[in-house]
């Protein structure tokens, strides 16, 4: 515990410092220059800069575990399936889309923003406190902001603690990206079926992810590069329920496929 307040310690000093010149790509900012920054109440513009600044850290983690599924051996009862028609049948379909954006995807999303919120609440800042606050937030003159518990915040302190959001969002993602690779091993049978380790380099894709994310998360610098900070342990496990939601989820859904074949639920959720 010593060990991460001094942590904290360190890097709240050290943003503090960088408050009146900032490095965001390829320029720099002043602080007589007007600055914009994510606040808490920003959700949709932070979703879309934490998507912008961690877009290339996330397309690395999902390269290598996209790829490992290549390797996947066929489902066994596939010789017992109909010939697809490439005329009906095509790869990327309406189901699928359907699946992965406003299913899948809605509870990836929905583990990232309460991660978010749990990590300004442990700080401080409750969510119901957070609504209207971005003016206040943004702004950099504002020296002694107070959160839920009349704690003041230095506007360095308060991007501390928006560096934390971005890493605990991505991290977020990531955990939940693991349950969504194991569950695309098949799309008829049951991952216990199919068997977890048979693909040995998925099994090295996800390991690698994991890596990847420590590295982004504890390397010295990256709150320079990627604004990615060295994150407490117990916000790694804040998606953990969602990503077993994700798996028990999709088994329940190739389970019905399975078992109902021909019905709406097999022509609605089968890809």
């Amino acid at each position: 515990m010593a060990q991460s307040e001094s942590i904290d310690l360190h890097y709240k000093t050290h943003l503090g410092r960088r408050v009146g010149r900032l490095n965001t790509g390829s320029r720099s900012i002043r602080s007589e220059e007007p600055v914009h920054y994510t606040a808490p109440t920003g959700i949709i513009r932070y979703y879309m800069v934490t998507t912008e600044i961690n877009g290339k850290a996330h397309s690395s983690c999902k390269k290598f575990p996209s790829v490992s599924l290549a390797y996947e051996k066929a489902e066994s009862d596939i010789m017992h399936l109909k010939p697809r028609n490439p005329r009906r049948d095509r790869l990327v379909n309406e189901a699928l889309a359907v699946y992965s954006y406003f299913q899948i995807g809605v509870i990836q999303s929905f583990a990232g923003f309460v991660d978010y919120f749990t990590v300004m609440a442990q700080e401080g800042w409750f969510p119901a406190y957070c609504l209207g606050l971005r003016g206040n937030w943004e702004n950099q003159h504002l020296q002694d902001l107070q959160d839920s518990y009349g704690q003041e915040w230095t506007f360095g302190q308060r991007l501390y603690q928006q560096y934390n959001c971005y890493t605990c969002f991505f991290i977020s993602i990531e955990v939940c990206q693991i349950s969504d690779v194991l569950i695309r091993k098949t799309r008829r049978l049951s991952v216990f079926q199919q068997g977890f380790f048979r693909n040995k380099i998925l099994v090295s894709a996800i390991i690698f992810q994991l890596c990847l994310g420590n590295l982004l998360c504890y390397t010295p610098g990256m709150p320079n590069i990627f604004n990615f900070m060295p994150i407490r342990f117990q916000w790694w496990l804040v998606p953990l329920p969602f990503g077993i939601l994700i798996f028990v989820y999709d088994e329940i859904r190739k389970l019905g496929v399975r078992r109902h074949p021909g019905s709406w639920w097999d022509k609605e959720l089968y890809y």
